[in-house]
């Protein structure tokens, strides 16, 4: 393996496309949206109220008519009351589609596109140890500074606070995307990288590190930033790859790999054949290299 002393020289040229597209205009963008979803709700409910009150009037109409004529009213209003139901819903449904879809977007840009030099390039490079994630998790580092501005955008009018937490929560389960790609993924074209058994503390002390970054604790204990639920739950996937995997021998590993109950790959399950050979794709050891020169064919694709 080739080593470099800066590993962001590896990374491609970056799309002028996505460079011109400032995170203030996705911010407008996204509250434009939700702006658009709160008027269509709102649009919806003076309708029903004003829909609420044309039938009533017609009540007091249908009064002096004939009792026939009285139930066909009354049949013709239910056949038009049911349909009328939520008025603007598929305008709603487009609209939440969008803002989510656009939360989605900006999450994923701004971890792999924004700050792909950390996250992709200098994160875990050569080593988990050699630049750890609570690296990137400083005050006023380049993560923060950018989510300084996002929240300044987002809540600089009222009525938009839960557009920063859909986003810093795209940005946390991002970050983890990243880790987990440094440690079992698909090497990053000429950036690759290796770590051994006893480095799998670092991981647990970076993830401990990213909750509480994102929780954000103040000294009486309340969570000032996600709720703590569910940052631990996003995290929990990338815990049990480091307590499982990431922190056994490479003889142990192979054992795993060859045990009939071990799945080729799942969603569900961690401790799988391409999650065990991404770790020993990185493992310097003769032991792992023979491993994977033997069994390339068979872990064809699950292999950079």
């Amino acid at each position: 393996r080739v080593i470099t002393a800066d590993p962001t020289e590896l990374l491609p040229a970056k799309d002028k496309r996505f460079e011109d597209q400032s995170r203030q205009q996705l911010c407008v963008r996204v509250k434009n949206l939700e702006w658009c979803k709160q008027q269509a709700l709102s649009l919806e409910q003076d309708v029903n109220v004003l829909w609420d009150k044309e039938l009533e009037r017609r009540g007091i109409v249908a009064s002096s008519a004939e009792p026939q004529d009285v139930a066909e009213t009354e049949e013709h209003e239910q056949e038009e009351n049911g349909p009328l139901g939520p008025l603007l819903i598929n305008a709603q449904m487009a609209l939440d589609h969008g803002m989510t879809t656009l939360v989605e977007y900006m999450g994923t840009k701004l971890v792999f596109f924004d700050l792909r030099d950390d996250f992709v390039a200098r994160l875990y490079y050569p080593t988990p140890g050699s630049f750890r994630l609570s690296q990137l998790l400083v005050q006023d580092g380049g993560l923060d500074t950018i989510l300084t501005e996002v929240s300044g955008e987002l809540l600089a009018h009222e009525g938009f606070g839960d557009l920063l937490w859909s986003v810093l929560e795209k940005v946390l389960v991002n970050i983890l995307s990243a880790m987990e790609w440094c440690l079992i993924g698909e090497h990053m074209g000429e950036i690759q990288r290796f770590s051994v058994a006893n480095e799998s503390s670092v991981i647990t002390e970076d993830l401990v590190a990213l909750k509480g970054y994102f929780v954000q604790k103040d000294e009486e204990g309340n969570a000032n930033g996600l709720d703590e639920e569910i940052v631990a739950h996003k995290t929990a996937r990338l815990e049990l790859i480091a307590n499982t995997l990431l922190s056994e021998e490479t003889d142990r590993l192979m054992e795993i790999y060859f045990e009939r109950s071990t799945p080729e790959q799942s969603d569900k399950e961690v401790v799988t054949k391409q999650n065990i050979a991404g770790v020993l794709a990185r493992r310097p050891d003769k032991a792992a290299r023979e491993f994977i020169k033997a069994h390339k064919k068979r872990m064809k694709g699950q292999l950079s």
